[in-house]
Formats: structure tokens, C-alpha cells, sequence
């Protein structure tokens, strides 16, 4: 009776040391499964919102890109040497650049228009209209001679070259090309701030 006896209290411990061995070990598996999935999602999101655009910013800009669409502006006139100005590519990238104070350094922003913009340049840029609005003209009235600031862009579509100015080419204030491009340039007032 006496082995009994030591016998139970031993097979008692045995079988919960088995039963306590067997569920860490499946709970150290579930716990290891699940920081693998979350690190993969948390891996992915990174990629995905960072390092993804990364790769796409470093590709080459080609001339034929430069061709098939490239407009500079620029404004001119009071604000002398710290007036903004910004290129913007085909594929919607852009360089913009501005003085955050008078008199300061320059900066440099770059990134991507938003699709809606790309739109609305694509289905407002005609080679007629920007033909047309690229004709010299006697100016008459330019902000930039009564300490205002006018605007200008060199435009390339399709291989051809349109230069566009509000003091000095028939530019239409109210058509599409300028209503368009006005609402580029307030995009980048929100971008500069």
C-alpha cells in the first residue's frame, strides 16, 4: 500500500506537468505564428507606403517623356528672385519650388499630382488652344508693371513648344488651359504649406 501510495501523488504531478508541457507548447506555436503574421502585415504596409514608392521615384525620366508633356511655370514680377516656379512631367511628377520667407532660402518639393489634376491637364492641353493662346501680343495692362505678378509657361506637348504668358501672349483668363493651370498652382499653395 505504501507504493500506492507514492505512486498516485507522482502520476498526479506526471499528468499535469504533461497536460501544462503540452498546451505551452502549443500556445509558444500560436504566439510565434501569430508575431509572423503580424510582422508579414506590418512588413507589407512599410513596403507598400514607403519603400514601394522609393523604387518608383529612382526610374529614369526619358526624353521622350520630357516630349509628350512638360510644363514649366513660373510667376514673375513683385516678387523678384523669390518667385515660385514648378516643372511637371507626363507621368504627374513634379518639382515645385519656392522661398518660404522673402529673401530666404530656396526649396524644393517633389512628388506626384493627384489624378484628378493629370485629368484635367490631359483634357484641357490641345495643341489649337495652346497654339492660339501662344501668340504674341502688345500687353496692355500686366500686373507685373503695377508691382503685381504675372505668370508664364513654357509648355511641350507632343514635341511641340508653347509659350504661354499673362503679360504678353492673347492668353484666354477664362478658357480651360488657364482656369487648369491656375488650379495646379493653388495645389501647390496647399503643398507649400
Amino acid at each position: 500500500m505504501a507504493r500506492t501510495a507514492n505512486l498516485v501523488p507522482y502520476l498526479a504531478i506526471s499528468d499535469i506537468d504533461l497536460w501544462y508541457t503540452f498546451f505551452m507548447k502549443r500556445q509558444d506555436t500560436l504566439s510565434v505564428l501569430f508575431t509572423f503574421v503580424v510582422g508579414f502585415i506590418a512588413g507589407m504596409f512599410l513596403y507598400l507606403t514607403h519603400f514601394g514608392k522609393l523604387i518608383n521615384d529612382t526610374a529614369v525620366t526619358t526624353q521622350a517623356d520630357v516630349d509628350s508633356l512638360s510644363i514649366v511655370g513660373e510667376a514673375y514680377g513683385k516678387c523678384g528672385s523669390d518667385c515660385p516656379s514648378f516643372q511637371v512631367l507626363a507621368d504627374g511628377s513634379y518639382r515645385f519650388q519656392y522661398a518660404e520667407v522673402r529673401g530666404g532660402e530656396k526649396v524644393i518639393k517633389s512628388g506626384t499630382l493627384p489624378l484628378q489634376f493629370r485629368r484635367s491637364l490631359d483634357d484641357a492641353l490641345n495643341p489649337d488652344d495652346l497654339e492660339e493662346q501662344s501668340t504674341r501680343v502688345e500687353p496692355t495692362g500686366c500686373n507685373s508693371r503695377q508691382d503685381g505678378i504675372d505668370v508664364r509657361y513654357d509648355i511641350t506637348l507632343e514635341g511641340e513648344d508653347f509659350n504661354l504668358d499673362s503679360c504678353g501672349t492673347a492668353v484666354d483668363g477664362k478658357g480651360k488651359i488657364w482656369t487648369t493651370l491656375s488650379e495646379v498652382w493653388k495645389y501647390f499653395d496647399t503643398v507649400q504649406r
